[in-house]
């Protein structure tokens, strides 16, 4: 590919603006413009030998060319203040076909482009390239934009806003749903994701698969989620992390209520469910067979809630310390005991004391034992 060395002064002060930059021959024009910044409404004009750069002009392999460069096309504030009026004294349709008719110059000032956005969002589609991809202009609109239209900004803004972060959390703040839409970079980043999900959980369904199936993301997502929102969180977490048992267990501490949420395959592990039966009682209710049969589980179930008896397998419920720990704090508990247990006289009577017609679970020997008839005979 052949090259030639380029340096560019300005036509009017002589300040050197670019300094032998070595350039292919045949893209060089267009490569100088866009290191000068040109656009609509800043245009650049190259010269060599004060007379405009000819399209034409072709390079020699290894040239020097010295040239300098003017401003072309220019919106003078006069100009720039009639169009801002004429948008402002328009309402929201006619805004949009009002723009639309401006020239590229105008499309690309940053003030008339701010004013025609504030007005219309769709203003934003015929914007040059430049405002869509100015990022203050952008932040502008979402803060001051209908939340309606937040996904037309989203849609029609250039690469740099959509990838800007402070932009799109904005977006998302206003408009949750347009989660959906941002860049795959950003639904892949763990630091952003997060700061999202903390303010929407919901946002987490959107989130890269990657990310809902990292362990190490939902870990630190729970420890600084609020415990209202974790239900929702690990719903929407991948089956992995479900299965985690330090994730699971910062859940329960947080809020037990989201055991439901866990894989059931926890439901088997003692250390998980004791924490729960201790956070919440009513989280028996999940624990696996073999843990209803488990003493240590079941009488810290009880203690604190005595129905629990009533998830307790055949030969707990035949247990009497754990059936006299229920029936002590609610002696209607003893409906969930063993046939034997019923006709125990020690429990029964702690039954009757409290509420005389438990007497009803016991045999009909028993109920005629005197201590018994003494404790219900005032009953109707």
């Amino acid at each position: 590919m052949a090259t030639a060395t380029f340096s560019v002064t300005n036509a009017l002060t002589g300040e050197l603006l670019l300094s032998d930059r070595v350039l292919s021959c045949a893209t060089f024009r267009q490569a100088l413009l866009d290191e000068l910044g040109d656009r609509p409404s800043r245009s650049i004009n190259l010269l060599l030998n004060g007379a405009p750069l000819s399209h034409d002009l072709a390079p020699n392999e290894g040239e020097v060319l010295k040239l300098t460069a003017s401003k072309g096309l220019v919106l003078v504030e006069d100009e720039r203040q009639a169009l801002i009026q004429r948008l402002e004294a328009a309402d929201e349709s006619r805004a949009l076909g009002i723009f639309e008719n401006f020239s590229d110059v105008a499309k690309d000032d940053d003030s008339v482009v701010r004013i025609a956005v504030q007005k219309n969002t769709y203003c934003l589609l015929h914007a040059s390239e430049a405002c869509r991809n100015d990022k203050e202009l952008i932040m502008e609109a979402v803060r001051a934009g209908n939340p309606e239209r937040l996904k037309v900004l989203l849609l029609h803004a250039g690469p740099a806003p959509l990838n800007d972060k402070a932009i799109v959390l904005e977006v998302v703040r206003k408009r949750p749903e347009c989660f959906q839409d941002i860049g795959e970079a950003l639904r892949k980043d763990k630091e952003f994701v997060l700061e999202a999900v903390l303010e929407q959980p919901a946002l987490l369904k959107w989130a890269d698969k990657t990310l809902r199936n990292d362990k190490e993301f939902i870990r630190e997502a729970v420890k600084a989620a609020a415990p209202h929102q974790l239900d929702l969180l690990l719903e929407l977490a991948g089956k992995a992390t479900r299965k985690d048992k330090a994730i699971i267990m910062e859940v329960i501490r947080k809020r037990p209520e989201c055991l439901q949420h866990a894989d059931k395959s926890l439901f088997r592990d003692k250390e998980i469910m004791l924490a729960a039966v201790r956070q919440r009682p009513e989280s028996l209710q999940y624990a696996s067979k073999a843990l209803c049969d488990d003493k240590e589980i079941m009488l810290e179930a009880v203690r604190q809630r005595p129905e629990s008896l009533q998830y307790a397998g055949k030969a707990l419920c035949d247990d009497k310390e754990i059936v006299l720990e229920a029936v002590r704090k609610r002696p209607e508990c003893l409906g969930y005991a063993g046939k034997a247990l019923r006709n125990d006289k020690e429990i029964l009577l702690e039954a009757v004391r409290q509420r005389p017609e438990c007497v009803k679970y016991a045999s009909e020997a028993l109920r005629e034992d005197a201590e018994i008839v003494a404790l219900t005979r005032n009953q109707p």
